[in-house]
């Protein structure tokens, strides 16, 4: 898949968030916004958009190529494993000889699941308690590959409708303070950006709709969002939901771009060249 520069953009502002949201402290005025919820809601979109354009076009090639969906699964893994674990475990590895883990138990953050650890005991623990956000999406790139690469084509749209929803109503079955962690109560905002890497791959004509119907989302999710930042009041309707349709507005955006898309299209005959 092309590098898009914009998206880095995207990603540029949820790292300030999140920084913002731990360089101050919670009862300072500029996080009455929920800086660091916001910034990692808007890194789950970026991934599902991402890693789901990866593998359905990945899929095609191998459609194409006649090489087996498993050889295509093995070598997106590889490639994030890459990515992802040598940095990962040299910090654990960094840590663990200064002795300055703060916990005992190591396993959860060996194994990316550090998020069902801090789940079970309702409360963070020691410097790598940042790690829940990072072993949701080590769980997802274990699970998702595996659904858009084999199951049938028809069922990839439904699915990711499934997912959307089945986020959104999570975050209302799980009402305590650490629900968030939850990979299922993350759904919304991994199939958010799904559902823009289908469209882009399969009916790319599709994109201005698209990009119009959730103008209209995005722009109710800002007010209701604003409104919440003032009342103090967030179980109208939950943040990630929130920051998942704003998130998906600004993905759509960048990839329709209006005063470049028409004369664009006619240049453009393949979503792999997008």
């Amino acid at each position: 898949m092309k590098h898009i520069k914009q998206l880095d953009a995207i990603r540029a502002i949820a790292v300030l968030l999140v920084l913002v949201w731990h360089g101050f402290p919670l009862t300072h005025f500029v996080n009455q916004v929920p800086n660091g919820p916001v910034g990692v809601s808007m890194f789950f979109v970026l991934s599902g958009f991402l890693i789901t354009r990866i593998l359905m076009d990945d899929r095609l090639k191998a459609e194409q190529l006649g090489v087996t969906r498993l050889q295509v699964f093995r070598n997106f893994f590889f490639r994030r494993a890459l990515r992802i674990f040598p940095i990962y475990y040299l910090l654990i590895v960094a840590l663990w000889r200064a002795d300055d883990l703060g916990t005992t138990n190591i396993e959860y953050f060996l194994t990316y699941t550090s998020n069902f650890y801090f789940f079970q005991r309702q409360a963070w623990d020691g410097v790598l308690s940042h790690t829940w956000s990072l072993s949701i999406e080590e769980q997802f790139y274990l699970v998702w590959p595996w659904l858009m690469l084999f199951v049938k084509r028809r069922w990839l749209l439904p699915l990711i409708f499934l997912c959307i929803v089945v986020g959104v109503l999570s975050q209302y079955w799980v009402t305590n303070d650490f629900g968030e962690v939850l990979p299922h109560t993350c759904l919304q905002a991994f199939g958010a950006g799904a559902l823009l890497s289908w469209v882009m791959v399969f009916k790319p004509g599709r994109l201005p709709h698209l990009y119009e119907v959730l103008s209209w989302f995005a722009g109710g999710a800002a007010v209701v969002f604003v409104v919440e930042v003032v009342t103090g009041n967030w179980a109208f309707v939950p943040v990630r939901t929130l920051v998942s349709v704003m998130t998906a507005w600004l993905i759509a955006f960048v990839l329709y771009r209006p005063d470049q898309y028409g004369q664009d299209q006619g240049k453009r005959r393949t979503p792999k060249n997008i």
